[in-house]
């Protein structure tokens, strides 16, 4: 509501239309964007200049009992009537920033004070008329500057204003004459909304305010009754849900504030005892952050009734509206047993397909996540980066962050520490927004952990829900990191995180110990990465490292604007079997055999950009570390009875196999003629057995290849169930497979990943199968070596 029109004796106000009533932020504009907004609106310079007269003046006279008389001519004149001019929102904002930041908050605080040092609630007070003027003009000034500026909302809270406030309410609340009255309506104007401000939530409960505020939901008022209720919306927290959000209660809010949101939609001025449609509606929307399983308001709100007047809220032409609308029926989606009774509101999906469309990007962004939730698709995807089979994105899965943009300076910093250590990072730094939310889902489902960046901003936040959804559907793990000190978790957001260790960010002291404890815990969890930097690197005309632009599809468009050039120079690095690759200029992707010999001889460079992408003439480099997984390999030459090389599938991408068995031709020749037989031994952790003269021991997991003379071999691709070959052992030392499959490093590493099937059909003659469909007949007689 415009919280400018509380009740009062003397004074009333017709509130714009136009102001956005949401949570919001008390850090406001930033100084740069606030001076072009001035820039913008000269005529409230002169307003400024006038309420720093009135502010320095009560600073200057808050004991001097003789000047109230003054001051109350001097706030009418320089404050009240000068605010009452400014037309916008915006312009409003400029003045109650510009109050908060020449102090007005405090010395508003310090006069009221004096007002009740001189006798402000005692009988005096109603006697003294010049006295309850200036108390009605200071409290009224506040409503109109906290209604316009969370910065001012903010700093009124800090001066201890709201405990005072909070007071009035304790002592006037059941008194029944008009000037208590006033005196309560000014008062919880004031508390909603500052209750808005993110910044005040610890500050108001820890001034007990919901327990204060909850008998005035029975205030024979009912304009105050929806105040209460919109207030509570904002700053319950899980300390208290329960005395607030008894069944009984919670219907008694969703009631008095859908009784007001009803009528608001139903009249020409959208407007109801003076609450517009549009607070309403972020209302509700707060109503819809607020809940769990066991106080599900979701589902309170959506039987209500309320979906069809969001409907019809989104109808109209009012940006600000769209948007709230929009951003409830987002929250309101986030409950599984709701999302069938939206998806049947009649023109419901049809308008937020139109709105996906809006120029206004807060607007598209909220309907393309809406309808993300809802039917899990949002605006069209992008063409994935990297072209990969289910297998492949399973075993080189990331870290993934996840966090608020107000706390992106930490989770940065957290994502370099993990990728120093050798993890492969997934993360946000450019603020995607809603046009790839199906990124983000992606981003999740590959994810071996998400580290949720626990604050209240993300709690509050649609887009992080919607990736914590994400991580509840997909099964994900969450480990939780602490970047606010005073937020605990609430709500969807505790359900999530659970109440397992916290890794404290914080507290900038403790952030080396925080980051080497988050470190091994994901160590611990095994979640290994594939790479590792080993910092940035000088490069000239006379290369360090050979290109491999050209070499690969998948190193596309400009190097200087490719996206996720870091993943895309991995995986092609990998497929050639290098053991590192480096990346300069934003993109361009360089890698060799005998890259780790060579990366340094430049010498080091400081010219690297902290994404990770290198710099101009400066390499980023990586050594691929692609840990140990799953099964390992003996090449056994049986005219010895000794091991030639060891080594697990994943090792061969880095050379070390390729190099051992010279190339595939050799390989499968030896494998044929039976002089070389490969073994697998499964998960048996011992890499110790260069000089085993017997692998008898490891029998019972282990399957040999070899002699195989006579046998069939079949490479399946299981991402389409196909033979792309066949063949006998007997035929490779003729070339033929070795071209099928082109080479040992992309076979054996299609063999690591699970994206290709050796089966040895054992005698069965049956050699036209190239277009079988189903192996599965051959099921009794194959041994398959991928995915073992």
């Amino acid at each position: 509501m415009g919280c400018g029109t509380s009740q009062s004796l003397h004074h009333s106000q017709n509130m714009s239309k136009n102001r956005l009533q949401q949570s919001t932020r008390a850090t406001g504009t930033d100084a740069r964007r606030e001076a072009q907004l001035l820039a913008a609106h000269p005529e409230v310079k002169k307003a400024m200049a006038e309420a720093t007269k009135a502010v320095e003046y009560m600073r200057a006279h808050k004991n001097d009992e003789g000047q109230i008389e003054d001051i109350v001519d001097l706030l009418d004149k320089s404050i009240w009537s000068h605010y009452l001019e400014l037309e916008t929102r915006t312009q409003r904002m400029l003045l109650g920033n510009h109050l908060a930041k020449i102090g007005g908050a405090t010395v508003f605080t310090e006069y009221i004070r004096f007002l009740k040092g001189l006798g402000y609630f005692s009988k005096k007070l109603w006697r003294n008329d010049v006295i309850w003027i200036c108390t009605d003009f200071v409290r009224q000034s506040v409503v109109n500057c906290t209604d316009s500026s969370p910065k001012f909302g903010y700093e009124v809270v800090k001066a201890g204003l709201a405990e005072v406030v909070l007071d009035d309410l304790d002592t006037f609340g059941k008194k029944d004459d008009n000037y208590s009255k006033v005196l309560v309506s000014s008062a919880v104007h004031i508390i909603y909304n500052c209750s808005r401000v993110v910044e005040n939530y610890e500050l108001l409960n820890d001034l007990n305010a919901v327990p204060r505020l909850l008998p005035f939901l029975e205030h024979e008022d009912p304009q105050i009754q929806t105040i209460i209720a919109l207030t509570l919306a904002y700053i319950t927290d899980k300390e208290n849900k329960q005395l607030v959000m008894s069944e009984e209660t919670q219907r008694k809010v969703v009631s008095y504030i859908l009784r007001r949101f009803r009528e608001a939609v139903n009249v020409p001025n959208w407007r109801s005892d003076g609450f517009s449609a549009l607070e309403l509606a972020s209302g509700i929307a707060q109503l819809a952050t607020n809940d769990t399983e066991e106080d599900a308001n979701k589902l309170v709100l959506v039987q209500e009734g309320v979906v069809p007047l969001l409907v019809k809220l989104m109808q109209t032409s009012d940006e600000e509206e769209q948007l709230q609308a929009v951003g409830a029926i987002w929250q309101l989606s986030f409950h599984e047993d709701n999302r069938k009774k939206i998806l049947e509101e009649p023109g419901l999906v049809e308008k937020l397909k139109n709105l996906k469309d809006s120029p206004y990007e807060e607007i598209s962004d909220s309907a393309a996540g809406a309808l993300f939730v809802l039917t899990g698709k949002g605006k069209d995807q992008p063409e994935q980066d990297i072209e990969e089979d289910g297998d492949t994105r399973r075993r080189q899965r990331h870290v993934m962050i996840s966090y608020n943009w107000d706390h992106k300076k930490i989770a940065v910093k957290i994502s370099k520490q993990l990728r120093s250590a050798g993890y492969r990072v997934w993360i946000d730094e450019t603020h995607m927004r809603g046009s790839i939310l199906e990124a983000m889902g992606e981003a999740v489902s590959n994810a071996a952990v998400v580290l949720v960046c626990v604050s209240r901003q993300y709690f509050l936040s649609k887009s992080c829900r919607a990736e914590g959804n994400a991580c509840h559907v997909t099964n994900t793990p969450v480990i939780p990191i602490k970047v606010e000190r005073t937020c605990s978790p609430d709500g969807w957001l505790a359900v999530l995180v659970g109440a397992g260790l916290y890794f404290d960010f914080s507290d900038p002291k403790g952030v080396k110990t925080a980051m080497k404890g988050l470190v091994k815990e994901i160590g611990n969890r095994n979640q290994t990465l594939g790479y590792i930097s080993l910092g940035c690197w000088k490069d000239t005309r006379n290369r360090a490292i050979p290109t491999l632009e050209g070499t690969d599809p998948r190193l596309d468009g400009h190097v200087t604007s490719r996206n996720n050039a870091i993943e895309k120079c991995y995986q092609v690095a990998l497929s050639h079997g290098f053991p590192m690759f480096a990346v300069q200029a934003s993109g361009q992707c360089f890698g060799s055999a005998d890259g780790l010999n060579t990366y340094y001889k430049h010498g080091p460079s400081t010219a690297c950009a902290a994404d990770g992408e290198g710099g101009g003439w400066a390499n980023e480099v990586y050594k691929i570390t692609a840990p140990p997984r799953g099964h390992q390999a003996f090449i056994l030459d049986e005219r010895t009875g000794t091991v030639v090389h060891k080594a697990t599938f994943d090792t061969y991408h880095n050379g070390g196999g390729v190099a051992a068995a010279r190339n595939m031709t050799t390989f499968l020749q030896g494998v044929a003629e039976g002089r070389i037989i490969v073994i697998i031994v499964c998960d048996s952790g011992n890499t110790d057995v260069d000089n085993e003269p017997n692998l008898a021991p490891y029998g019972s997991t282990t399957t040999q290849l070899g002699p195989l003379r006579g046998h069939q071999a079949f490479i399946l691709d299981e991402r389409t169930g196909t033979v792309v070959h066949k063949a006998t052992f007997d035929t490779y030392r003729n070339g033929g497979g070795v071209a099928a499959a082109r080479n040992m490093t992309t076979f054996l590493q299609g063999v690591a990943e699970g994206r290709i099937i050796v089966i040895i059909v054992c005698g069965s003659g049956n050699t036209d199968v190239d277009n079988e469909p189903n192996l599965a007949p051959y099921g009794s007689t194959t041994t398959r070596l991928g995915a073992v």
